[in-house]
């Protein structure tokens, strides 16, 4: 899996050991809010599940989520990327709230355009990930 970098960030693959800062993150009402309908803050074993899952869709479709960790100080901060949705490429991000306003989110979604179409550009397979987004990401952070 490739990392991107951006002048503030670095995306690069989850490990198991993110579990701990992630579930962190998920466990805050703030944060799902903006998720869809039904979001619920996540508990530890929930976030597990949504991590595995991230790392199987790398797995599976050769794209995905990443782990996005401020430079600044090493911290996981949230993920994005694309995900594979309906057999079309989602963007999708998630940020920690006290990041939130910063312009990183911009800052993400160019960098993971960018790599996407970096990607597509050097497969010659017509299955490559196309780009979608949409406004708002399904409540579940494990669905792939």
């Amino acid at each position: 899996m490739p990392c991107v970098e951006t002048s503030r960030l670095l995306l690069r693959p989850f490990t198991g050991e993110d579990l701990d800062d992630f579930s962190r993150i998920l466990a805050k009402p703030g944060v799902m809010e903006y998720l869809g309908a039904d979001c619920k803050p996540m508990s530890r074993g929930e976030t597990e599940t949504a991590l595995l899952s991230i790392i199987r869709h790398w797995q599976r479709h050769g794209f995905g989520r990443w782990a996005v960790v401020g430079k600044e100080d090493g911290r996981l901060i949230g993920c994005a990327g694309l995900r594979s949705y309906q057999e079309t490429a989602e963007l999708v991000y998630l940020l920690d709230e006290p990041y939130w306003g910063r312009g990183l989110a911009t800052e993400i979604a160019r960098a993971c355009l960018r790599s996407g179409s970096r990607r597509r550009a050097s497969t010659a397979s017509s299955r490559s990930p196309g780009c979608a987004t949409r406004p708002r990401a399904e409540c579940s952070a494990s669905s792939a």
